[in-house]
Order: C-alpha cells, then structure tokens, then sequence
C-alpha cells in the first residue's frame, strides 16, 4: 500500500507540479511587466481540494510561485486575497493623499507666513498714520485756537472802534 501511494504521488503531483511551472513562467511573462503592471500576479486554480493538495504536498511548487511574485489563489481563498488587494490599494491612495495635504500644508503655510509679514507691516504703517493723525490733530486743534482767537480779537477791535468801520466802509 505504501508503494502505491508513493506512485500516486509522484504520478499525480509530478504533471500538476510542471503545469503549475509552466503557467508561472507564462503569468510572469505576460502579466508581470516592470513599470507596467503590478510587480505581482493572481493565479487561480478553480478547485480547493487541488489547491490544498499543492500547498500540503508540494511546497517547492508555493515556494516557487512566491519567487516568482505569483500569488496562488482558490474559490475559498480568492475573497480574502482580493480584501487585502484593495485595503493595500485604499492604503496606498491615502498615502498619496497624505503627501498632496502634507505638500499643499507647506505651500500654504509659506503663504502664511507671507500674509504675516506683510500684516505686520501694514499693522506698522497703520499704527504710525494713527499716531500721525493724532499729531496732526493737535496741530490743527492748536492752529484752530490760534486763529479763533485772532479772529476774535479782531472782531472785538473793529466793534471797538466805529470810526475806523466807517472809514473802512468807504
């Protein structure tokens, strides 16, 4: 019995191990294309039970699809594969997310920084006109004085002196 299991197992596993090679090399030639495709390919085998026998029995042939960056998959299998794939595609997406935020983020904060600066002075000279305008005002308000109280004297002079009005109305 232990002779014919052994020829069973060299006789089954033997055409299945070289088919199973022989597809690699054909998924590696047409599905994995540096700086085209992804660096790893999918292989399918449709049936579980043919799956579990090469993965129990043939460990060269999973090590080989490994090598080779070909990812074997089954009915069963399949799902979870295709899950990891996509959470691995979300990851990266929010990887180049990150590094676009993280890039606009520098950009604005240069700009910013800019808007700072130029705040800053633009506070500086507002501050400097108000305090100019304040001066100003004193100067005005004093000039004002000044001018309300020759003008006043005036007045009260030419109401003083009614001979002088009338020489000058003529």
């Amino acid at each position: 019995m232990e002779r014919i299991d052994k020829e069973q197992l060299i006789f089954g596993i033997h055409p299945i191990r070289e088919a199973l090679k022989g597809k690699k090399r054909q998924i590696l030639q047409i599905y994995i294309i540096e700086n085209k495709t992804a660096d790893e390919a999918i292989m399918f085998i449709p049936n579980d039970g043919i799956f579990a026998y090469i993965y129990h029995e043939s460990e060269e042939v999973v090590k080989y699809a490994r090598d080779s960056r070909v990812i074997l998959t089954s009915p069963s299998t399949l799902p979870a594969i295709l899950t990891t794939i996509n959470a691995v595609r979300i990851q990266v997406e929010r990887a180049k997310n990150a590094k676009l935020i993280s890039d606009q983020l520098v950009i604005l904060g240069k700009q910013f920084k800019s808007f700072d600066e130029e705040w800053n002075r633009f506070s500086n000279q507002l501050t400097t006109v108000t305090k100019t305008q304040g001066q100003l005002d004193k100067r005005v308000d004093t000039i004002t004085g000044k001018f309300k109280s020759i003008s006043g004297a005036n007045v009260a002079l030419e109401n003083n002196n009614p001979e002088e009005n009338k020489e000058n109305e003529n």
